[in-house]
């Protein structure tokens, strides 16, 4: 018992201190192993947060002046995008993990020229760490980066969808200001306001709300409602902000004071701003204002002084292409000087592609190049393309500029151009009876006199230099020097060139005057021409067409009803029949205007009827169309023939009656829709053996084509389908070589014995027909 006591106490004290050695070696493991924990731990989280700060200083850097991110913050962003990289690589099942995997996705994006990279992270985010708080900021990332990869509707559908999802109510501001951001890009400041408003109504106390009202101001501003958004911006001013986006609120109370012309205040307010605004990407844009503030002010050489230098230390940039635009809108509008303007407008787009003044720049440029055309109209210019050209640029004022009264102006002037017309027409008529009553002088006396009598004077030298040049040029032998024999010819010294009789000389002489005196004449014959058809078009379609646009614009725009009944007036008295006139008075009655003259409605109404009444009354539908088919000056006449030809061919099965209308048609018009279709069927003599019509023909070819059998409604709606394409339809090319006056077969009365007439010319007449019968 006594033994077995001792050999207890001792088992006892040997476990105790087992178990005290046994607990003090786990105690040093567990503490080890902390240790070696805590400086794992530490290890991978002072990477991420080395990571974190450097993205942090990255965005804090100004971008470029091409809105690009500098040197250093490119650098810095790789930083983190390497230390980022080692976590995901060697602690990719560290509590760390997502938050470096957004951060590298985010790294990569701000970088640039990594979208698609960045894209992949965030996208992996969502999938392997759903329950991770980055998953809403990603889904705002990928809408980002999709909106910057072009992939404008998958950008605008992210978001949208985004805000639908209740489980990320507390980043819906993030992504309403985002949205409503695009949608002014996008020009389409209604939606914008309205997700802006949103946001400040439904989240004031989110840290948003700021970017919000500052997005809703420039939302206002590039609407042109420049007090509205001043008054924004004034009120975001006062708020307690921070210090960059005050800065930039400040920046659109100047541009607002400038375009509401209170320069002298947008004065002050940009110079406080050039005091207190320390990033450098925003000084060439306060420059840029400043000095078009100079512009306003008078100081027009000072101004585009400092727009030269924003051009100058900010090349091939947003700025120097905005500088650029504005030296030359200040030589458009303020100095007047077209052609540098010009000048300055084609470079916006050598500075920058991306630039928003390069469409304005290319409008405006064609603007100032037709006040060039107007200030000084190309000679021999024909007066369609004259007269064009002028009312381009009316247009460019009326719809570009929004200046009607320019537009006016070039609508007045264009009717007093015909006083000039008649003056040059009278100049040429009286040289026309000089050249007449002084035929038989010689030339050289015929010239004198000339220059004695009119102002443009002519060289005689030149006259016979061009004169040898067009009637000998091409017939003189190779051995003779032609600039040999005009410059002999000039002195009389042609025996000193040539070792010719002297009767070729003469000759010559008497060719290049009887050459000459043919030539001016018929030059003063056809500018005479040309000038007495110049007065008529302006008589008849130009003055009374000029009449008509002014009123409009008067009643329209200027809301000047007394200008409105003196146009009205003036065409009533000169012009009472004219389609312009009734136009006019059709528009003042709230009425259809169709610019159809009196007669051509008359023609028009009675065509009409004609067709409407075609299969219950042919007999009478005939008659009507005959007046029409018979009066040459009707311009429903080719149309009209061509009708009555299908009439008697298809529906009369008369062939022999067809024949005269169908050789008006091929005889007046035959290039016309009308006639490349009549070639189909007749030849000018006979009609040209087929087995069905060139329409069914056509039908049952792209019948053909097609690999499944088409139901008979397909069959239908392939007829509809077709005969707008005929007139350019293939030719049918296996036509016999004796054409054999035929009529219609059976087949082609039972394919359209359910139709009526009318239907039937429809299906193949041309397809613009309805244009053919406008044209005057």
């Amino acid at each position: 018992m006594h033994y077995n006591k001792i050999v207890k106490n001792i088992s006892t004290i040997y476990r105790s201190h087992f178990a005290k050695s046994l607990r003090y070696k786990l105690i040093s493991i567990s503490l080890l192993l902390g240790i070696v924990l805590f400086f794992t731990s530490c290890a991978y989280y002072n990477t991420f947060y080395n990571a974190k700060k450097y993205f942090e200083s990255a965005q804090k850097k100004p971008l470029t002046n091409r809105n690009k991110p500098s040197a250093n913050a490119i650098e810095e962003y790789n930083k983190v995008i390497k230390k980022c990289g080692v976590i995901l690589t060697d602690y990719k099942d560290s509590k760390w993990a997502d938050d470096a995997l957004f951060l590298l996705a985010k790294a990569l994006y701000y970088r640039g020229n990594n979208e698609l990279q960045a894209l992949e992270k965030a996208e992996d985010l969502i999938k392997f760490y759903p329950d991770s708080p980055f998953v809403p900021e990603s889904h705002i990332l990928i809408a980002r980066i999709n909106y910057t990869l072009y992939k404008k509707d998958e950008a605008f559908k992210k978001l949208q969808d985004f805000l639908q999802q209740a489980e990320f109510k507390e980043h819906h501001p993030k992504a309403l200001v985002l949205l409503a951001d695009y949608y002014i890009q996008e020009g389409k400041y209604i939606d914008a306001q309205m997700y802006l408003r949103t946001l400040t109504e439904k989240y004031p106390n989110s840290k948003e709300y700021s970017d919000a009202f500052f997005l809703l101001g420039k939302t206002l501003f590039d609407n042109e409602d420049y007090t509205n958004s001043l008054n924004a911006f004034k009120e975001l001013s006062k708020k307690k902000i921070d210090k960059e986006l005050k800065l930039s609120a400040n920046y659109y109370i100047a541009l607002n004071q400038f375009h509401l012309k209170h320069y002298s205040e947008a004065n002050k307010t940009v110079k406080k701003l050039s005091k207190d605004e320390f990033r450098e990407n925003e000084i060439p844009k306060l420059n840029i204002l400043n000095a078009r503030i100079l512009i306003e002010n008078g100081n027009i050489e000072q101004g585009k002084s400092e727009l030269e230098d924003v051009i100058k230390k900010n090349p091939r940039t947003l700025y120097s292409a905005e500088a650029v635009y504005f030296i030359a809108e200040t030589n458009f509008s303020k100095l007047h000087m077209y052609e540098s303007a010009i000048t300055y407008y084609n470079r916006v787009k050598t500075e920058s592609t991306t630039s928003p003044y390069v469409q304005k720049a290319i409008v405006r440029s064609a603007i100032a190049s037709q006040i060039i055309q107007l200030q000084k109209p190309i000679s021999g210019l024909p007066l369609d393309d004259l007269i064009n050209e002028q009312l381009k640029l009316a247009e460019y004022f009326l719809y570009e500029l929004d200046q009607p009264d320019s537009a006016l102006a070039i609508y007045q002037k264009i009717p007093k151009q015909k006083e000039q017309v008649i003056a040059l027409r009278d100049s040429f008529e009286q040289k026309n009876i000089f050249l007449e009553s002084n035929a038989d002088l010689a030339l050289d006396s015929l010239l004198v006199k000339y220059n004695e009598t009119f102002s443009d004077s002519i060289k005689w030298n030149e006259s016979i230099m061009d004169s040898l040049r067009i009637v000998f040029q091409k017939s003189l032998p190779d051995s003779l020097n032609w600039l040999k024999i005009v410059n002999d010819s000039l002195n009389y010294s042609y025996k000193n060139a040539f070792k010719d009789s002297t009767s070729w000389i003469m000759a010559l002489n008497d060719s290049v005057t009887v050459k000459y005196k043919k030539n001016f004449l018929d030059n003063i014959s056809t500018r005479l021409d040309r000038y007495n058809q110049d007065i008529v078009q302006y008589e008849q379609q130009y003055i009374p067409f000029m009449s008509f646009v002014q009123a409009v614009i008067y009643d329209y725009i200027k809301k000047d009803q007394d200008k409105v009944f003196e146009l009205l007036g003036f065409l009533n008295a000169n012009y009472p029949e004219h389609k312009y006139t009734i136009a006019l008075q059709n528009y003042l009655n709230n009425e259809e205007v169709d610019f159809l003259t009196k007669e051509e409605r008359e023609n028009k109404q009675n065509y009409d009827t004609a067709m409407n009444m075609i299969k219950d009354n042919t007999i009478e539908s005939l008659s009507i169309l005959e007046d029409i088919a018979d009066d040459e000056d009707n311009e429903l006449y080719v149309k009209a023939n061509f009708t009555l030809g299908l009439t008697f061919y298809i529906d009369l099965q008369d062939s022999t009656n067809a024949k005269p209308y169908f050789n008006k048609v091929l005889l007046t018009a035959p290039q016309s829709d009308y006639a490349q279709f009549v070639n189909k069927i007749y030849n000018g003599t006979s009609f040209i053996i087929i087995d069905v019509l060139p329409a069914v023909l056509d039908i049952q070819k792209y019948e053909k084509s097609q690999a499944d059998s088409l139901s008979e409604s397909t069959f239908l709606d392939s007829i509809n389908v077709t005969k707008d394409s005929l007139h350019v339809t293939e030719i049918i090319k296996d036509e016999i070589s004796e054409p054999v006056e035929i009529k219609p077969t059976n087949q082609d009365t039972e394919e359209h014995e359910d139709l009526p007439l009318d239907t039937i010319i429809d299906i193949i007449k041309p397809e613009d027909e309805d244009e053919i019968v406008n044209e005057r």
